[in-house]
């Protein structure tokens, strides 16, 4: 019969284990994400990669300068003057916002422009759009109420008053999400990596450049940075109530962005792999999380439908089935994105299950094509490299669709900007090094164990392997942020170590894998 104390051992030795497979696997495809962002920017220029080497360590050298102003201000947070910044900083995204600001193209013009007829008519005449994408019900939902108290406040206010309005929702949203990183970081770091986060998620992260766009990246932006938090605070101290709150704000966050469930498959497994929990305890944790997702989830979805107006035989009718999204990233003729080809096949054909028999044998023929090596380096090179080596996270791209201005901030951060080289130059070096950083947590992770950084790695891993098979867009990476930048900040500091774990490796030490 197994004792306590080796039934601890023999859990410390699964768990190690199956960390460190995990770790080797999540290092290889980081590796390669790194190699690819290196070619895009020796593509650049043949100066670029060794400027870049350059620039990286002095960026080092400079964060590791100004770490020290940086920690000494984080060690004494003054209420007062942390409201000042945030509401400066405020200010200043919403500015960038305002002139940045476009005419509603995409789904962002479908969204804003159902929620003005839904708030003038009281209905919405077409609802196939939001039967074929039920993903957008809660945006549509969100956005409406928005205006509705806008309108109360202003009555007179037109569509481009709607819009500016909205730009200063979202550059609450994103000043209240640089915030809550900037908390997350204290929490695994201490009171010195306040600042040294809100610097580093400003500095290596488009973060502010979608103020202009309020649509799902920034709610759900908004969505992940308060629910990292959450768990971060309560990570070692988990009651029930807790776990039914992140349930209940993952089932938001699943209505607005479907992938952030991708944290929450993360976030069981980090249970699961606890040592300091029993196993009965563990799957009551796990299973409090899951009902309190499927049931918000369920009542969620259910009234969204009731209060738009869609009902079953519209969803039979439009939905597209979720194998729509991976039969388009398998496109030959594309990189794993958007393909309007596929879009029209979709949408032509009548009933939810004749889509799904017809999908289902494109994706099989379109496998048969590529076979075994075709695959590979589709998934590989075409889509890795369409979502993970853009360091704008294609804010230039949607900055330039039909923007309203043509001024400073245009020559730089759009597309078709004479100075926007220099951005892009800039995004791509600091994107590259934010990935090398990642790898070095990685690394020190491989033989060390952190409760919360391994949360990160494992969620931020999950998004990898998700985009891999789904349509890709390097937009899509732009929620994680908050991910990105609290994995790469253990590199600045001393490792942090689960002590539970660390007893027990020194008890045990010589007798573990």
């Amino acid at each position: 019969m197994m004792t306590g104390r080796h039934r601890k051992k023999s859990q410390i030795v699964f768990s190690d284990v199956t960390y460190r497979i995990f770790y080797t696997l999540y290092l290889l495809i980081l590796f390669w994400i790194l190699l690819l962002n290196l070619n895009v920017l020796n593509n650049l220029s043949q100066y670029i990669l060794p400027i870049s080497l350059l620039f990286f360590t002095a960026t080092i050298i400079c964060v590791y300068i100004f770490r020290k102003k940086l920690t000494s201000m984080g060690t004494v947070i003054n209420g007062k003057i942390l409201m000042l910044m945030f509401i400066l900083l405020f200010v200043i995204i919403s500015v960038i916002g305002l002139n940045l600001r476009v005419t509603p193209t995409w789904d962002y013009n479908a969204v804003h422009e159902a929620a003005f007829e839904w708030l003038r008519e009281g209905q919405i005449s077409d609802l196939s759009y939001f039967a074929r994408y039920p993903n957008n019900n809660m945006i549509l939902f969100v956005i409406t109420i928005f205006y509705r108290i806008t309108k109360f406040v202003f009555p007179g206010i037109t569509n481009i008053g709607f819009i500016k309005a909205s730009i200063i929702l979202n550059s609450l949203l994103i000043t209240s999400s640089i915030f809550f990183i900037g908390m997350s970081a204290k929490k695994i770091y201490g009171a010195s990596s306040f600042y040294l986060s809100i610097f580093f998620t400003l500095f290596f992260t488009p973060i502010i450049l979608y103020s202009e766009i309020l649509y799902t990246d920034t709610l759900g932006l908004f969505l992940i940075s308060l629910i990292i938090y959450i768990i971060i605070e309560k990570m070692n101290c988990f009651k029930i109530i807790h776990l039914v709150i992140i349930g209940f704000l993952f089932a938001l966050g699943y209505q607005i962005k479907a992938f952030v469930i991708i944290i929450l498959v993360g976030l069981s497994i980090i249970i699961l792999l606890q040592k300091n929990l029993v196993l009965i305890r563990k799957l009551l944790f796990i299973l409090l999380l899951s009902f309190s997702f499927i049931v918000t989830s369920v009542i969620v979805s259910d009234k969204l439908d009731e209060s738009i107006g869609i009902t079953e035989n519209l969803y039979d009718q439009h939905q597209f089935p979720l194998s729509h999204w991976i039969m388009m990233s398998l496109n030959p003729k594309a990189d794993g994105g958007f393909n309007d080809e596929d879009y029209q096949f979709t949408k032509s054909i009548i009933g939810k299950k004749q889509k799904e028999n017809d999908i289902n044998q494109k994706i099989e023929k379109r496998i048969n094509y590529f076979g075994v090596k075709g695959l590979i380096r589709h998934i590989f090179l075409k889509k890795l490299t369409r979502t993970w080596t853009n360091g704008a996270m294609a804010s230039d791209d949607y900055a330039n669709r039909k923007n309203i201005y043509n001024g400073l901030l245009q020559r730089y951060f759009t597309n078709s900007g004479d100075k926007h080289y220099i951005y892009v130059i800039y995004s791509q070096l600091t994107h590259t090094i934010l990935i090398i950083m990642i790898i070095v947590t990685g690394i020190r992770m491989f033989f060390y164990r952190n409760d919360t950084i391994n949360l990160l790695n494992v969620s931020i891993f999950g998004l990898i392997l998700f985009l891999m098979i789904w349509e890709c867009n390097s937009r899509y990476i732009y929620s994680y942020i908050p991910l990105f930048v609290l994995t790469s900040l253990q590199c600045f500091f001393p490792l942090i170590k689960n002590e539970e774990y660390t007893q027990t490796r020194k008890q045990e030490k010589g007798s573990l894998i």
